[in-house]
């Protein structure tokens, strides 16, 4: 009728620690143990396990209402009206790379392909496993005319996030460009999927 608690003996036989079942049960053991061989104090051990919050800072906390103002924006199909408040978020803080991602993507989205590298690149410099700039950065190699890079570009990234559903969509986009329309379904149904799913958890 209850959960299950767990007591730690010491070298004795006395019980040194004792706790119940939580999410963080396995880090609690842990901390406990490193405690107990005295590998950590305890009060390093309450450190790693209950980290202070680092306060954002007024920069940051502007910077993080345009993003979210232009991801709405996008959101509602107005990708020009987003573009302007990434851009001002880049103002407020240069080294945002979401910010550049994004904006490198809207760029690409609106056929400005030369601003939509400078801003990618820039993304990808700042944070180089920034997942939509790197869908995005494929995106500009096909259509610099380099279809086949593209694709294993994105297979590359499949290895790691292949639950992305925004990955199978392009990738089904390259495959339909290709030719290959068994490939291009089987990545849309894949995409629909994920997205489903995804929209059904929420």
């Amino acid at each position: 009728f209850v959960m299950p608690s767990i007591l730690l003996l010491d070298k004795k036989g006395d019980v040194a620690a004792g706790m119940g079942y939580s999410k963080d049960l396995a880090q609690r053991l842990k901390a406990e143990i490193e405690v107990m061989l005295g590998i950590k104090s305890r009060a390093q051990a309450e450190e790693e396990l209950h980290p202070k919050m680092v306060e954002k800072t007024e920069e940051e906390k502007q910077a993080e209402r345009r993003f979210n103002m232009a991801m709405a924006m996008l959101s509602k199909g107005m990708p020009e009206s987003a573009v302007g408040d990434l851009r001002k978020a880049i103002e407020v803080k240069p080294d945002m790379a979401k910010a550049y991602g994004q904006l490198g993507c809207v760029y690409l989205q609106l056929g400005e392909k030369e601003e939509a590298d400078k801003a990618i690149g820039k993304a990808l410099e700042l944070e180089p496993n920034y997942l939509p700039a790197l869908i995005c950065d494929s995106q500009l190699v096909a259509e610099n005319g380099d279809l086949d890079g593209a694709i294993d570009d994105l297979r590359t990234l499949m290895l790691r996030n292949s639950r992305n559903h925004r990955l199978h969509y392009v990738l089904g986009t390259f495959y339909e460009k290709k030719g290959d329309l068994a490939k291009a379904a089987s990545e849309y149904r894949k995409a629909f999927e994920l997205l489903d799913r995804a929209t059904t958890l929420h």
